[in-house]
């Protein structure tokens, strides 16, 4: 994992308890009212929406909620999740449209929409995944996540699938697919309760990890190790990026404050993306019935682990290399028992100390 430098700008300021007025208590959520240039953050304790301007002057904006979590703005409206219903606000005045409640939902936390209106929440308290629309009035389970507790979540449309996060130590980040809501694996990641996720408009995206305090930012397509885009953050659960002003909010719900980092692109985000690929070749690729794996590390005297998982994040083969600079492992394809697996995607992670590389691979059968 690598630190990018040069992406943030400045703190454009940090709301705490220390300052004059603080409505703030477990702020969960934050999205931008560009018409009114203000931030609204939701409350998780008291259930109020706080809105913000630019000056840091808080005003209620809406208080008529028992909690309030994930938030949405859509065109003149707000959606905001409240323990098992998804409400509808008018996003000038605060006040109440509708409400749907969602049956077998217990506390929504984070949700998406889809391009045709579809509103995918998750729920950490049943540990599911809810299908929710309401220009049809169909709400449903869309996916039971068993012991694993789901968290933030996207609608990344052009690949058909919601970007799931979920808490733990080590988690991978997990894809569904929106038809069938079939679970596959993204990436494999060594960070801790992730928590919220948001997307700018090259494509990137941007994942805080509550525990750990910091925020991540991953390309487009997850195959590069992800880079710290900000550290010290008290309990960073909700994230917005806002393309208007290149602003990503951040809520930092162990110390009622919110943080607004200006974002700015810098080539040495694709200068490092260049230096990573060198190090890590998988040919070929795809593959049947081996492939050879060749990776560089830096401190090679340090023990080399090589595991191979498949798209569901189970682990198929496992190597330890004592390495001498440059080395490599052909796959035959076979996992820890010698026995075939089936094709499909897998993943191979290289991890020396503090090198840690992930290619993807396709082995065809």
């Amino acid at each position: 994992m690598s630190k990018l430098h040069g992406i943030i700008v400045t703190f454009l300021f940090f709301l705490s308890m220390l300052t004059a007025q603080n409505l703030l208590n477990g702020p969960e959520d934050i999205v931008y009212d560009v018409a009114l240039s203000r931030y609204l953050i939701s409350n998780w304790v008291t259930g109020q929406i706080i809105a913000i301007d630019q000056e840091g002057n808080q005003n209620l904006y809406s208080g008529g909620l028992p909690h309030s979590h994930g938030m949405i703005v859509q065109n003149d409206t707000l959606y905001v999740l409240s323990n098992n219903r998804v409400y509808r606000l008018n996003l000038t005045t605060g006040n109440t449209i509708d409400y749907l409640q969602v049956p077998g939902a217990s506390r929504l936390g984070h949700f998406t929409m889809s391009e045709n209106g579809d509103i995918f929440a998750s729920d950490w308290d049943a540990r599911k995944v809810f299908k929710i629309n309401f220009f049809t009035g169909t709400m449903n389970q869309f996916f039971d996540m068993g012991s694993d507790v789901p968290l933030g979540v996207w609608a990344d449309d052009d690949n058909n699938r919601i970007i799931l996060l979920t808490f733990g130590e080590n988690v991978p980040v997990y894809a569904l697919d929106m038809n069938n809501g079939d679970l596959t694996l993204i990436t494999l990641t060594d960070l801790n309760d992730l928590d919220a996720i948001t997307r700018d408009e090259s494509g990137s995206y941007y994942i805080s990890s509550f525990s750990d305090g910091e925020i991540y930012r991953f390309d487009s397509d997850f195959n590069l190790p992800p880079q710290i885009v900000s550290s010290g953050h008290d309990g960073p659960s909700g994230l917005g990026y806002f393309q208007e002003n290149h602003i990503l909010g951040v809520t930092n719900y162990a110390s009622n404050s919110i943080s607004l980092i200006e974002l700015d692109s810098n080539p040495a985000f694709q200068t490092e993306i260049i230096s990573v690929e060198t190090n890590l070749k998988i040919s070929p690729n795809p593959f049947n019935p081996t492939t050879r794996i060749d990776f560089f590390v830096p401190d090679f005297s340090e023990l080399v682990q090589v595991t191979i998982y498949n798209s569901r994040g189970q682990l198929i083969k496992a190597y330890d290399i004592i390495s001498s600079d440059y080395s490599s492992i052909v796959w035959n394809g076979k996992d820890n028992n010698n026995h075939d697996v089936s094709g499909g995607v897998y993943f191979c992670l290289v991890n020396c100390g503090s090198t840690r590389m992930i290619g993807k691979m396709i082995l065809l059968k």
